[in-house]
């Protein structure tokens, strides 16, 4: 059961994850049906729709029935724009909004046109508008587009012209984001006038030509949406792959919390496992600390929230109630009759209105107050003059909920909206006593606070957590550190010793249990350094007698894997090292044999050579360097300059030489449980081995073959000596002296002869045994140590002298052997 629990853990935080982000999607869909109709336009078999909501505007592209084919946000436009306008005109534009930084900042404006899926296809750069007023009209013509403002008094409006060459495809305007220009300014063109005690509403210029909505509901007609547009609007709806997509920052956000909560759980769970008391203490306070500490971030927020909304709805509650008795039962303005909008009592309901929404201390939170009729939820007098509208077409279809209620019997209620991307509240009172009452009086109320205040009340509560859970944590693992401190360091000298370390040190303690514990660590640590002692001096002696690197060479990670029967093929060069001494008094030999190694051994380290077998006898060794190794002629240099110079000063021993050879070798261990010796084969090396004395003996430092010459680079001069005829393979060795490794005397004689020695050979090759002779004689003239042109002038006189030469009388023989 124990071993499922992560698992029932993890299932667990994916559904609570799962729940969340419902919640957030219900809490959105609520959101939107709050949201009220902003623009469409309707073209042949496709229908176009924009809202605004509190973070984002969406364009909804449908069918002909009323399906929603494609969303796009406003965001992907520009970040923080809105969507203000649409119209269509061979193509669809957008009237693109953005608030910029700062209370008084002029609204920014951009058009932006899109393909038949939603899609940016070019917009224009950002500008404003010369004269502050309210964007009710935009209209895309052939040559361009007019945007129309009601202007400050709502008494005239302004027509602003946009050519469509300002369009700039989605790259350009890219590049243009980067340069961050300031926005241009545009200036009216146009200008229209309301008629004489109207004001205007909305304001359209088209086709040369202002039209007008004035507070007495004229003109609306040519402003309202159609039937087919509002029920599009009212029943879209979106399919999950439509949600995931308008809803992707938050997808992103509730991944992302999955991904840390699987984290969270991954390091408590990694936790556990180090079964530490103290560690177990410090997770569980951590993790309720934490839990308290994000509860309280996550609440505060909502909390205070909730408090300004209760205190705006409070206060909305009371200035509408006493608007309400203020202005007494409606029906005394007569709102029903004909001529109602020309008359003085319409004058006086506006007055009355407007004054109570444009008073100082109101006019921060009210943007409009509305008389609507109870039957029909018209509205009959506001303050922006919306007259003759329905209430629910203007402030989205939730809004009937609210009207429906007062009728109902309710005296009062509200209910959250959307507006343009900002929350409102709309509040709803009784205009009447009447238990049924036929008008209703309904605010508008703002819920937006100062941008920097409302950041601070929503940041302020993270950072306090953030500073407490800190501090609470420091404050906890201190604590709990301090109080298992002996324990923890007594369990790191067990854990040093456990891993082999025996340097330990005893620490001041005072409680006697923990020291009467360091007591018993101490001397266990005493037997294991006395017994690790004894071991290591016996495995010392041991490893002197065991083949050095037979590990590495048969692939094994120590030498105790290694076992009777392993083998490997592998290419090296073998290097055959021949020395040969006086043996002066009773150990001699062994001492300066074991100067000899001493010497090997330092160039070994540095150019990775291995020993690889024994010998019965002292004056032959043998090493083996890998594959990768192509420095082996450099090693032989070396070491024959360091045994000349040893010599000189009389260390070491009389004569030694190297013979180098490259090749394919069979290593291996063969023998029993009880005792087993490592074997190199090769197919030439046995009978090369033999040659290796003699070439010493020539005076020859270091020989090596021609597989040798031809995979290392080699800079000391060469001289060639002639071959050896191995029988095993039927095959010619050629062999070539490095002359780096003679004394430096003898190097310089050697290369000075060497094309007399190499034309010597020529002959020889050629049975001109006399010219051959001649040669050498030459040769020894000039330098009459070099042993290898005294041996090749003793062959040329014995086969001078004989008239009938067979075999193979060229290769290089051992003396006393048949040629």
């Amino acid at each position: 059961m124990k071993r499922h629990i992560p698992y029932i853990v993890a299932l667990a935080w994916m559904m609570a994850v799962a729940v969340l982000a419902f919640a957030d999607g219900l809490s959105w869909s609520r959101e939107r049906t709050r949201s009220a109709y902003l623009d469409g336009c309707a073209v042949g078999d496709r229908i176009y729709l924009v809202e605004n909501m509190e973070r984002d505007g969406i364009l909804y592209v449908m069918d002909s029935q009323g399906t929603v084919q494609e969303v796009s946000l406003a965001s992907a436009v520009e970040k923080g724009s809105f969507f203000a306008r649409i119209d269509y005109e061979e193509a669809l534009y957008g009237l693109m909004v953005k608030k910029a930084a700062g209370q008084d900042a002029a609204l920014q404006y951009r058009i932006v046109e899109f393909d038949d899926q939603g899609r940016v296809l070019a917009k224009t750069p950002e500008f404003t508008l010369h004269q502050p007023g309210t964007l009710t009209g935009f209209h895309a013509e052939a040559q361009g587009f007019y945007l129309t403002a009601v202007l400050e008094g709502q008494t005239s409006a302004g027509a602003y012209f946009v050519e469509k060459e300002a369009l700039e495809s989605e790259a350009a305007g890219e590049q243009e984001q980067t340069k961050e220009e300031a926005p241009s300014v545009k200036k009216p063109v146009q200008m229209g006038y309301s008629p004489v005690e109207h004001t205007l509403i909305e304001a359209r210029y088209e086709d040369g030509a202002f039209l007008y909505h004035l507070d007495d509901g004229s003109g609306v007609e040519d402003f309202q949406a159609g039937e087919k547009l509002q029920g599009a609007f009212w029943y879209r709806s979106l399919s999950m792959g439509q949600i995931m997509k308008v809803r992707r920052e938050r997808m992103l956000l509730y991944g992302a919390l999955l991904i840390v909560g699987y984290g969270v759980l991954w390091l408590f769970l990694s936790v556990l496992r180090n079964r530490s008391h103290t560690v177990y203490a410090i997770a569980v306070v951590e993790l309720a600390l934490l839990v308290i500490t994000v509860a309280g971030a996550v609440r505060v927020p909502r909390i205070q929230e909730r408090a300004r909304e209760e205190e705006a709805e409070r206060f909305g509650h009371y200035y509408v109630r006493a608007l309400a008795e203020e202005m007494g039962d409606p029906a005394r303005f007569h709102p029903e009759e004909e001529g109602f909008y020309q008359g003085a009592d319409y004058q006086a309901l506006q007055a009355q209105l407007s004054r109570f929404v444009r008073h100082d201390d109101i006019s921060r939170i009210f943007v409009d107050i509305c008389l609507v009729r109870s039957d029909d939820h018209r509205i009959l007098v506001s303050v922006s003059g919306r007259n003759g509208q329905i209430f629910e077409e203007v402030y989205g279809v939730g809004t009937g909920k609210l009207i429906q209620s007062l009728v109902e019997g309710g005296r009062e209620n509200s209910m959250l909206i959307g507006i343009d991307g900002e929350a409102h509240q709309a509040i709803g009172a009784a205009a009447s006593e009447d238990l049924t009452p036929a008008y209703v009086l309904a605010g508008i109320a703002r819920l937006e606070e100062d941008a920097d205040a409302s950041f601070r009340s929503r940041i302020s509560p993270f950072l306090y957590s953030a500073c407490v859970f800190l501090i609470g944590s420091a404050v906890a693992v201190w604590l709990l550190l301090l109080q298992g401190r002996e324990l923890k360091r007594l369990a790191g000298a067990m854990q040093a010793l456990a891993g082999g370390e025996t340097q330990i040190r005893k620490e001041a303690v005072h409680g006697k249990d923990v020291d009467f514990m360091w007591n018993s660590l101490m001397e266990i640590r005493k037997t294991i350094s006395r017994i690790n002692y004894t071991k290591y001096r016996i495995f010392e002696s041991c490893y002197r007698f065991a083949p050095k690197n037979i590990e590495k060479i048969l692939g094994k990670d120590s030498i105790t894997e290694v076992s009777s029967g392993d083998m490997v093929l592998l290419h090296g060069t073998m290097a055959v090292i021949s020395a040969a001494g006086g043996e002066d008094g009773e150990r001699g030999p062994a001492e300066e044999i074991g100067s000899f190694v001493s010497l090997i051994e330092e160039h070994q380290e540095r150019s990775g050579g291995f020993f690889v077998s024994g010998h019965c006898g002292l004056d032959m060794m043998k090493m083996l360097f890998l594959e990768e190794s192509r420095d082996t002629a450099a090693f032989g240099v070396a070491l024959m300059q360091d045994f000349a110079k040893r010599g000189e000063e009389g260390q070491g021993r009389e004569k030694a030489g190297i013979l180098l050879h490259y090749s394919q070798y069979t290593y291996g261990v063969a023998g029993t449980k009880k005792h087993s010796l490592p074997y190199l084969l090769s197919r030439e090396m046995e009978e090369l081995e033999r040659y290796a004395g003699w070439f010493r003996s020539l005076n020859l430092p270091l020989v090596i073959t021609e597989s040798v010459k031809d995979r290392e680079h080699l800079e000391s001069p060469l001289r060639y000596l002639g071959y050896l005829w191995i029988a095993r393979t039927n095959e010619r060795i050629r062999l070539y002296e490095v002359l780096d490794a003679c004394p430096l005397r003898e190097g310089k004689r050697k290369a000075q002869t060497d094309p007399k020695f190499q034309k010597g050979i020529e002959l020889f090759y050629q049975h001109d045994f006399y010219l051959a002779r001649n040669a050498f004689n030459e040769v020894l003239r000039e330098n009459p140590e070099d042993a290898m042109a005294t041996w090749y002038l003793f062959t040329c006189e014995r086969y001078l002298n004989e008239t009938d030469v067979k075999g193979d009388v060229c290769r290089l023989w051992l003396p006393g052997a048949e040629a």
